[in-house]
Parts: structure tokens; C-alpha cells; sequence
């Protein structure tokens, strides 16, 4: 599938600025014409759909509650953290043997040596005590509060807005539109190749619903991106993309294009209908209602010129 492609290219151990250029236009090549947002009727979001803004949210309030998660791999975090302080040390002492050390014991026998010293000697240099003492904390349990500070560093380096890929998804209309009361916004973001298009990611659905972290150095805006953008299968009913965002707060406002189209609940009240119906009138955008084929199980989308 393109998206396992994409996900390499794109947040990949290996993936660099040309890489993600090619990401991205793979993306583009996939992404639809049309992105919809279901909402529930209310005072905020006919504002919004009369003003041409969205409400974004911050990934801690989503109703996933394994949303950004992360896996450290000590293993690999270990070995990247001593290869890096002892290249380190190598530049402060540049007559420590010219190798990789990847381990404690490593680091103990490419040090005592060439200071003709003990290990105690050692510990009594104010770099490799620091040294020793960060590798101390990192073995006895840093890691687990280090998982805590990532993914909540990552849950607020961005606010999110969600679409989705359909328009007549049943169980979107049902958990995100009031059960069919409701209506569905779709935004032709593809076509406006400005920040918004290319800040809007795909959701990739898999069985590893974590990204894993082999360096410290990996958590970055990147890293922050994929943990966002990977979700369990459980989810992938809701053909999600998401537009990330620089948190605005307090009101978190993001401005959008005017809608292409506008979705009527199958079940929406006439008041509300009414409501809509003149917000679009006057903004020229065509409307639709949602109407159940029992025959066919579908909804079947409707002209809707009002009551």
C-alpha cells in the first residue's frame, strides 16, 4: 500500500529532506479532493461554518486514550548515549582511543587506561562524573519517566483538526454528527497546495500503534508528527486526516477556506436545517441532506434547497 511507502519516507530512521519530499507528493497523489468534518449543531460551530474558522484541539483530549504513544528501546538508546559521551570525551581528550563505544564497560576500559588511573580516579573528573552519573539515573529508571515527558511534550506541541475521507460514513454521522442530527462540512484543502495542504497528514492505521525512540536525539517536531499520526485499526472506519497546527490558545481558532459542500443529518432538526441552509445561501455553498437507503444500507446524499 502507498502508505507504508509514505510512512518510510516520511518519518523513516533514514528519511531525509529529499525523502520527504517525495513523501509529500505521494501524498498529494492520494489525497482526496474533499475532506469532511462532522459536527453537531451548536452556537460555535454554525460561528464557524459562518466565518470560515475550525476549533483545534489538543491530542490530549482525544477520545483515544493510547493517542501519541511511544516505546523507548533502551537497548539502542543506551548504545546511542555512550557512543555520543564518549565521542564527546574524545573531543576534550583527544588521546582516548579513536573508537565506538557502545556500553559501560565499554566506556570504563577506553577511559581508565589511557588516564593510567583508576575507576574512583576517574569519577573525580567533573565531565566523566557528570557522565557517570546521568548513565547511573538512565539505568535506574529515568526511561520511565522520560516515555511520561515525550508523550506529553508531543500531545502539546501541536493542536490538531480531524477529517475525514467520506461523506456518508454511518458511523462518523453516528459518534461525531449527534447520531444523524448533525452535519458534515467538506473542505477542498487539496487544491489550495498552501500550508494547510501540506500540513494535512494521513492517519496511519497499524497493528504497531507506537513509534518506537532509538535516540534522544530523534524527538523532534518529526517524531512528534508520526506519534500523532499513527493509530490502532481499530480506528481506520473513520479514514482519518489530520492538519496540525502551532497551539493559538485560548480559543484555538484556525482559519479556514469556505466549504465546497455541506452535509444535512439524516435525523436534523428543521430549526437547525433552517439554520444552515441560510449560512450556506448566503456563502454560495451547495448543500446536500442524507437520506437512508434501507435497500442498499447507505445514505444517499440529496439537493436540499430548504423547507
Amino acid at each position: 500500500m502507498w502508505i507504508t511507502e509514505y510512512e518510510q519516507q516520511m518519518f523513516g530512521p533514514d528519511h531525509t529532506l529529499e525523502t520527504m519530499d517525495k513523501a509529500a507528493e505521494l501524498k498529494n497523489k492520494h489525497m482526496p479532493d474533499v475532506l469532511y468534518k462532522y459536527r453537531g449543531v451548536s452556537q460555535n460551530t454554525l460561528e464557524a461554518l459562518r466565518n470560515d474558522f475550525l476549533f483545534s484541539s489538543q491530542p490530549q483530549e482525544f477520545n483515544d486514550i493510547f493517542e501519541g504513544s511511544i516505546t523507548l528501546q533502551k537497548p539502542a538508546i543506551v548504545a546511542n548515549l555512550y557512543r555520543k559521551l564518549y565521542a564527546n570525551a574524545r573531543r576534550r581528550y583527544p588521546f582516548l582511543p579513536d573508537k565506538v563505544v557502545t556500553s559501560h564497560k565499554e566506556f570504563i576500559e577506553s577511559t581508565v587506561q589511557p588516564f593510567g588511573g583508576t575507576y574512583e580516579e576517574i569519577t573525580q573528573d567533573s565531565l566523566l562524573s557528570s557522565v557517570l552519573t546521568m548513565i547511573e539515573e538512565l539505568m535506574n529508571g529515568r526511561m520511565d519517566k522520560d516515555i511520561a515527558w515525550i508523550q506529553n511534550y508531543a500531545r502539546n506541541m501541536y493542536n490538531i483538526c480531524c477529517f475525514s475521507a467520506e461523506s456518508n460514513n454511518e458511523l462518523m454521522w453516528a459518534h461525531y454528527a449527534d447520531q444523524h442530527k448533525g452535519f458534515c462540512v467538506g473542505y477542498s484543502i487539496k487544491e489550495l497546495n498552501n500550508d494547510l495542504t501540506h500540513l494535512t497528514l494521513p492517519v496511519i492505521y497499524t497493528k504497531k500503534c507506537h513509534v518506537e525512540i532509538n535516540d534522544w536525539d530523534d524527538v523532534d517536531g518529526s517524531l512528534c508528527m508520526h506519534m500523532l499520526s499513527t493509530k490502532s485499526p481499530q480506528w481506520s472506519y473513520e479514514k482519518e486526516w489530520r492538519t496540525f497546527f502551532l497551539p493559538n490558545p485560548p480559543c484555538h481558532k484556525e482559519i479556514m477556506p469556505t466549504p465546497s459542500v455541506v452535509y444535512l443529518g439524516a435525523r436534523i432538526s428543521d430549526k437547525d436545517a433552517g439554520a444552515i441552509y441560510e449560512i450556506c445561501k448566503n456563502k454560495g455553498i451547495q448543500m446536500y441532506k442524507m437520506m437512508p437507503s434501507v435497500e442498499k444500507h447507505v445514505l444517499i446524499p440529496k439537493i436540499y434547497r430548504g423547507t
